[in-house]
């Protein structure tokens, strides 16, 4: 048996599952839209931070080389060597001047990393320059003090003659 409404109540339904699955199948579509962008954006993001952490780790080495150098530098004006030390960390410096600019960050055009290492390297090239002058320097003080004291030794003796012969008189 049959219900008196059953075509009522079959239109009701099948309109009542024609409002309702449209919207369970939007809910559907957007909840695995929604989590397939978040995957996305999660792998951008991870991306994005692994770059950035390479940036950053990049930066940092480049600025220790940086400040390594400009120590080494300050070693070289301030502190007495002698040759062999001096050559050790002039070759010190240049290994790491050379080893700064191979970084990708010292390629760019216009990087303060880039102008600081070639500055140095000018630096580098003055004190090799003012330590030559002043090896130069100091040669020549030494034969002066060397010529001034055999001239003094020559007077010396010069006086003690015309002394000598000056008595006889």
């Amino acid at each position: 048996m049959k219900p008196l409404n059953f075509k009522e109540r079959r239109s009701a339904i099948f309109k009542f599952f024609m409002a309702f699955v449209p919207v369970v199948l939007m809910s559907l579509i957007g909840t695995v839209l929604f989590s397939k962008t978040a995957r996305e954006h999660t792998r951008y993001i991870k991306k994005q931070y692994k770059i950035d952490k390479d940036k950053y780790a990049e930066q940092a080495s480049v600025g220790e080389k940086v400040d390594t150098v400009l120590t080494l530098c300050n070693k070289l004006m301030i502190e007495e060597m002698n040759e062999d030390q001096y050559r050790r960390t002039q070759k010190l410096i240049s290994k790491t001047i050379d080893n700064a600019l191979n970084y990708d960050l010292t390629r760019e055009k216009g990087s303060p990393y880039n102008y600081i290492l070639k500055e140095a390297k000018e630096v580098q090239t003055v004190l090799d320059t003012t330590r030559l002058v002043e090896q130069e320097y100091d040669k020549t003080f030494k034969q002066l003090r060397i010529c001034e004291d055999l001239y003094a030794e020559a007077n010396n003796k010069n006086k003690g003659k015309k002394k000598k012969n000056g008595t006889k008189n």
